[in-house]
């Protein structure tokens, strides 16, 4: 079962005030709607209904209570066979000019295709309206024809001008009433006429006895009223008739039929009965399906239906339940017939559920199975039905400083000593060390230099890989491949060395270009061992744990405690940024990393299985860390070819643009290959009395002997039939002659039989309650049905916190940062983009198609709300985008590395933080730059607090916070619930005679109140 709680946070970048706290309920959306339809009908958001026929282009509506303007929507219409319409709409969104028209939309004059997403305003097309909505609080809709509907916050009352009216609640006042006289509608509309350049539009003559009050019907025209009043007080209409009063919507029907030269036009009455029915869904009305194939017909695409009424959100094969928690209200258009969703794959129209397809590397029809590296998934419904696949876990210890545990977790560690990488602590089958040096002189630069293995706890059976590719035994040199026991090591290319064992070990130690090392364990070893390589339990929250069952914090005090040799000195973190030595080593990597991003690079079809992004900055970090760049970019581009493979995308040629140095290496009988996976690779190994090698393993690059040829005794690919034998230490040539056991024995051929294995939220209930936190306040709704959830809504502090009696309660600080906090009674019964929480770390990246993907873009665009919002492409490098601000960033998120925070270094990796930091503060370039390095760094500071360290970081110069009293706000926590949550560790620094508190709360959330004996609350 899914559980999710309908609790929606929109947060804004903008500087925010603290304005006082409002709550309110949102079913009626009439009072905040202007709209216009039909013959040059308008009502203003305060409820006035005119008539206005201006055909130049005029002010719909824009918000004028200030120098800078925020929106503005103009409007112009022109006349099609004798019928108003309109031509065109010109949106300015925060200068940015949307132009809409009929068949084409363009921003800022440059043609764009639908749906558009960018600087927080959506614009989309559905079969029955182009639709505008900006973040800034305004929605506008246009049918395409006669009727724009423009919708805006209220935080916009009274603040608003043109043809849609002041917004003050008061009809008439401000907008007809003009220096304590009337005016007419004419002059009201004349008056919101945009000015453009060279524009000689006429305006309509003003009549000065043409006021707001209705004027006589002519007699030609009272059979048309009677016709009008019959159909709107007819008893379909009367639930709407109840919300909406019908009366100026029937003297609108009774102008547009008089004005009609035709009256068998539909356009004469639809226009007007269109109006009234949106009108009654805005007032939370049903109103009838009222059209019919004779009267006032819409064509829909494809087999969707008509309604006057339904959810503008559409459940699609792969939004199945966005109609759930739509927060749109109800209006008119082609929906899919009930029962069915909307196919937004193959876009075959309304489709019932049953036969909806999957996407994920193409299109999967119902029944079809996808497979992965562990998974084995059936589409069902549009859903995915997965199933896991037991598969060895690998831990990696890859450019000598990057370390993967078996559970996934990724660390860097730079060491000076033999470590214990993985210990079986059951059966103590083996024991793994590495030897990490510093290499040269670098700072930066550490070094694999060793892999030891001891054998069932035997310091005499020791086995040892050197970087050289050397394999030694107790010392001595090892020729391979070497079969003993329940282990063979074996060299699966030039660059490769293989070691597999019987006992479920599997070990890949690649010593070209550097040495790095893949350890592989079957399930049967989960929770059995221990050292860097973690414990294999797959829980991600107790990876770092040291031998004495401490979890620590950071990976300098976890590896220290893993030292072999007590004598070693203890490591510590490496804060400091390897490419600030070196301008030219910075550019050199950024040049050569970006082919992890590039999408026409060799890497590009592997993207979408394997996520590059930390392998992009991990390739940053080691080339610029390195003294032989090259090696180390190389080193990371085979790690990634390596987790490509692993999913099933073998990545080859990739060393034709770079590293092709090694591709050229090859003695003058190999050959390189990019995909080498025999095992018998040597005239030696066919001497053998048992086979050397599975092939079970992944394939490896490196310099080998081609298909069908084997390496000599010297080192020489040659034929099968040419190999000698090899018996007792001794090589014996082809038609030799030897005594085995008084037998004599002449070599003639050498027959080869190798063993090839086959290679191949929610609840039942939706809840009763929204929320809505956006622009430094929060909005409730009531949906009306599902169950009551008890809840509370307070101010502590900097934050606005939600707190419910389900075990769910949320942290806002009112710009940039949300916590939601669970208790562990909803352990794995949530999904989302905070993940599953069921304790494994690996399937947080499962979309809402049930698939497990490695892919965040895929991951997130899975959980869009809305199903028309389009996906995000690409992850821009926000620093890139803005290079004029990296160094500012840089900079000002060095506290977080610094002496300020050092107390919490050895608790607390800085490294991500600094990261995040660094790209939001790059990010936030348009307003709101200091709100973004405040929320990163308040990151960090609460990460710390629950680590136990509570640091002063806050200033009168750095991110320092401004109050107004407000005597109704809650300033201590004398009334918290002392069984639910726990406020402790108070600190205070005193800056200018105020006094901070630095409070932790809600596990250890920072609240900052000040001392109420200073002028400040």
């Amino acid at each position: 079962m899914r559980w999710r709680f309908g609790l929606w946070s929109f947060l804004t970048l903008a500087v925010i005030s603290f304005p006082d706290i409002q709550a309110r309920l949102v079913r009626n959306h009439v009072s905040s709607i202007c709209s216009t339809w039909g013959r040059e009908h308008f009502k203003t958001f305060d409820g006035d209904v005119y008539q206005f026929p201006g055909m130049c282009e005029y002010n719909l509506v824009s918000d004028c209570y200030q120098s800078y303007q925020e929106f503005a929507v103009h409007i112009k219409r022109t006349e099609n066979d004798g019928n108003p319409t309109i031509s065109y709409l010109a949106i300015t969104i925060n200068e940015v000019l949307f132009h809409l028209s009929k068949s084409w939309i363009s921003v800022n004059y440059e043609q764009v295709h639908l749906p558009y997403y960018k600087g927080g305003v959506q614009v989309e097309n559905n079969a029955a309206y182009i639709k505008l909505q900006a973040k800034v609080g305004i929605t506008v809709m246009w049918n395409g024809d006669d009727a724009v509907m423009v919708e805006i916050d209220g935080d916009f009352a009274n603040k608003t001008c043109g043809l849609c009216g002041d917004f003050n609640g008061v009809p008439v006042y401000n907008e007809f009433i003009h220096s304590g006289r009337k005016i007419s509608p004419i002059e009201f509309g004349n008056k919101h006429k945009a000015h453009l350049p060279n524009d000689d539009c006429d305006d309509p003559y003003e009549e000065e006895d043409e006021l707001l009050e209705a004027v006589a019907l002519p007699d030609s025209c009272k059979e048309v009223q009677t016709i009008c009043e019959q159909m709107f007080l007819s008893d379909s209409w009367s639930s709407c008739a109840k919300l909406i009063n019908p009366e100026v919507y029937i003297q609108a029907c009774v102008k547009d039929m008089c004005g009609c030269s035709n009256s068998t036009n539909d356009y004469c009455i639809c226009s007007t009965l269109s109006e009234f029915s949106r009108q009654c869904s805005h007032a939370g009305g049903q109103p009838p399906n009222w059209r019919t194939p004779q009267f006032c017909e819409k064509q829909c695409p494809y087999n969707m239906v008509y309604e006057e009424s339904g959810s503008p959100c559409m459940d699609t094969c792969t939004h199945q339940d966005v109609s759930s928690f739509c927060e749109d209200h109800k209006m008119d258009g082609c929906f899919c017939p009930s029962g069915t969703v909307f196919d937004d794959i193959s876009e075959r129209g309304c489709v019932p559920q049953a036969e909806c397809q999957c996407k994920h590397d193409k299109i999967y029809n119902p029944g079809e199975i996808y497979q992965q590296d562990r998974e084995e998934c059936t589409c069902f419904e549009g859903l995915w039905n997965c199933i896991s696949i037991e598969k060895p876990a690998t831990c990696a210890v890859e450019g000598g400083s990057h370390f993967t545990t078996f559970d996934g977790k990724t660390y860097i560690f730079h060491g000076d000593c033999f470590y214990t990488l993985a210990k079986d602590e059951v059966s103590p089958k083996f024991t793994l060390l590495a030897q990490l040096v510093p290499c040269t002189h670098q700072q930066f630069d550490t070094c694999l230099k060793a892999l030891k293995i001891l054998l069932n706890n035997d310091k005499n059976n020791v086995l040892t890989f050197n970087s050289d590719g050397t394999v030694m035994q107790n010392q001595q040199t090892v020729t391979l491949p070497y079969n003993s026991g329940d282990i063979s090591i074996f060299q699966a290319s030039s660059f490769h060395i293989l070691l597999q064992t019987r006992f479920g070990l599997q070990i890949q130690i690649q010593h070209v270009p550097l040495m790095q090392v893949y350890i592989s364990l079957e399930q049967s070893y989960r929770s059995k061992t221990r050292g860097l390589c973690g414990n294999f339990n797959m829980i991600l929250s107790d990876e770092m744990k040291t031998p004495q069952g401490i979890v620590e914090g950071t990976a300098a005090s976890f590896s220290n405690s893993w030292k072999a040799n007590l004598m070693c000195s203890d490591r510590q973190e490496r804060l400091d940024d390897p490419c600030s030595l070196s301008l030219e080593n910075e550019f050199y990597a950024k040049h050569w990393c970006s082919l992890f991003l590039s999408p026409n690079s060799t890497f590009a079809p592997c993207r979408s299985m394997v996520d590059p992004e930390m392998f992009y900055k991990r390739c940053i970090y080691s080339t610029c860390s390195c003294e032989k760049s090259e090696a180390c970019l190389c080193a990371v581009f085979s790690s990634y070819a390596r987790a490509c493979a692993e999913k099933g995308v073998f990545v080859t040629n990739w060393k034709e643009s770079v590293c092709d140095t090694y591709t050229k290496s090859c003695p003058a009988s190999q050959t390189f290959s990019y995909t080498n996976k025999r095992c018998q690779l040597t005239c030696r190994s066919l001497s053998s009395d048992q086979q050397s090698c599975t092939s079970d393993f992944l394939p490896v690059d490196g310099c080998a002997c081609a298909e069908g040829l084997f390496m000599d005794e010297n080192g020489i690919c040659i034929p099968m039939e040419k190999c000698s034998c090899y018996h007792n230490g001794v090589y014996v040539k082809p038609g030799k002659s030897i005594n085995i056991r008084d037998d004599h024995w002449t070599l003639q051929s050498v027959s080869l039989a190798v063993g090839v294995q086959m290679v191949s939220w929610r609840t039942e209930k939706a809840p009763r309650t929204e929320i809505k936190l956006t622009k430094g306040k929060y909005e409730e709704e009531d949906l009306g049905q599902g169950p009551l959830i008890h809840h509370r809504i307070r101010r502590v502090g900097l934050y606005l916190v939600v707190e419910s009696d389900i075990g769910l309660a949320l942290l806002w600080d009112r710009k940039t940062t949300v916590r939601i906090l669970l208790e562990p009674q909803h352990s794995g019964e949530v999904c989302g983009l905070c993940g599953n929480f069921d304790g494994n770390g690996l399937n947080d990246y499962t979309i809402q198609g049930q698939m497990m993907v490695s892919n965040s873009l895929e991951f997130a665009n899975s959980w869009k709300a809305s199903s028309t919002c389009p996906d995000v492409e690409e992850n821009v490098d926000s620093c890139v985008a803005a290079p004029m601000r990296h160094h500012w960033a840089k900079m000002m998120c060095s506290i977080i590395t610094g002496d300020t925070f050092k107390d919490c270094h050895n608790k607390t990796d800085p490294r991500p933080f600094y990261e995040n930091c660094v790209k939001d503060s790059c990010a936030c370039d348009t307003g709101g730059d200091c709100e973004c390095f405040c929320s990163a760094v308040a990151a960090y500071a609460q990460a710390c607090n629950e680590a136990g360290v509570c640091v002063a970081w806050r200033t009168p110069d750095i991110c320092r916070y401004s109050y107004t009293r407000n005597p109704n706000a809650t300033y201590n926590n004398k009334n918290y619930s002392s069984n639910q949550y726990t406020s402790y560790n108070n600190f205070q620094t005193i800056h200018n005679h105020q006094v901070y508190h630095y409070t932790n709360i809600y596990n250890n959330t920072e609240i900052i109140h000040y001392n109420k004996s200073d002028s400040y609350t």
